[in-house]
């Protein structure tokens, strides 16, 4: 097949036989597939290599042969969870900025391959892939100690959200663990069934959280078995068909193709960090007398007042938190009430 054969289809999408030719080509051609012996290629083509080996296995495995962008930001996330095989902690930044690099040359060098312009700017917007960086960004904004949520703030939040649709029931039970178990958007989307509704901590059920911030584990106590939480996740998990009765490694939080549908239709196995972060902006409530939105952290800074103020001690609520040291869980919930628990109580003759 050469490129002038390429055609589209009467979607607007190239052939799967097209694009794959295409690509083909360019992976050739930026890995300097001529060159022998391979030790004798750039430094540049060497890491190429490397980095359309580690996607080649990957899509191998999940089956997904065209680097489209959901795609690629699927293998992003996958990559900052440590999903993707072999490592133990999380791919480095920069490796998965590297690896996204080499994607979006591959993209670029096939879309000067194929004469078609529909399918140059195709694959020229699949290559729009962000980099790695702005997630850890999120993740490390623990510096930023602003909203918290009252108890009447949150209610008012699950009326906004509802539970009239199939996307509403998810984004419910995303807002329930983030509220009401104080975990991180990245961990949100990373938990099991095994892990939300098979995981005990003496006599209390709690979810279990792998290579969480700076690779720590930690189990996040919600209560009985009956909690709040893991009701509003449960009654989700019910709606799209997940069964929370047996301890799989199935992926809870999910893309929602037709979130009125009758019937569940997922966009892909999980959701990717970015996605779980834009869906709280459309629930617009009253803080403080403003209309607006909250953002993932809010929902963290939250959990932690609340508790704090309704007696978590604060080993208990750094270890929930996964924090380093107390001190960083202090000036994560602010100190905005009275300074009576730190009056000295005792003393000396």
């Amino acid at each position: 097949m050469s490129p002038q054969s390429i055609q589209v289809t009467s979607t607007g999408q190239a052939s799967r036989e097209a694009l794959l030719y295409a690509l083909g080509k360019a992976a050739a051609q930026i890995t300097e597939s001529h060159v022998l012996p391979a030790t004798a290629r750039s430094k540049t083509a060497q890491n190429y290599s490397s980095a359309l080996i580690a996607y080649g296995k990957w899509s191998q495995k999940v089956g997904e042969a065209l680097p489209t962008r959901n795609v690629l930001m699927r293998w992003r996330t996958e990559m900052e969870n440590d999903e993707t095989g072999g490592r133990n902690g999380p791919v480095s930044v920069s490796t998965i900025n590297t690896r996204l690099s080499a994607m979006r040359k591959l993209l670029m060098t096939a879309s000067d391959i194929i004469l078609d312009m529909q399918t140059k700017d195709l694959l020229r917007d699949w290559a729009k892939i962000a980099d790695a960086k702005k997630v850890y960004n999120q993740d490390r904004s623990e510096e930023d100690f602003g909203r918290h949520l009252t108890i009447d703030q949150v209610n008012n939040l699950f009326d906004v959200i509802g539970t009239d649709s199939i996307r509403a029931m998810r984004d419910r039970a995303v807002v329930a663990l983030g509220i009401g178990a104080g975990l991180r958007i990245s961990e949100i989307t990373s938990l099991t069934v095994k892990d939300v509704f098979f995981t005990k901590l003496g006599e209390n059920h709690g979810i279990r959280i792998n290579n969480g911030k700076h690779k720590k584990s930690r189990i996040a106590v919600v209560g009985d078995k009956d909690s709040w939480v893991l009701r509003y996740v449960r009654e989700y998990c019910d709606v799209i068909g997940v069964n929370t009765s047996a301890a799989s490694k199935e992926r809870i939080i999910r893309g929602v193709r037709k979130a009125n549908a009758p019937k569940y239709t997922s966009r892909g196995k999980s959701l990717c960090v970015r996605s779980a972060q834009k869906l709280l902006e459309k629930y617009i409530i009253d803080i403080d007398g403003v209309m607006s939105a909250i953002n993932a952290h809010d929902m963290r800074r939250t959990y932690a007042r609340l508790s704090k103020d309704a007696g978590m001690t604060w080993e208990a609520l750094s270890a929930q938190l996964g924090h380093s040291s107390i001190a960083q869980t202090e000036r994560y919930v602010g100190r905005v009430g009275n300074s009576n628990d730190r009056v000295l109580t005792w003393g000396v003759r």
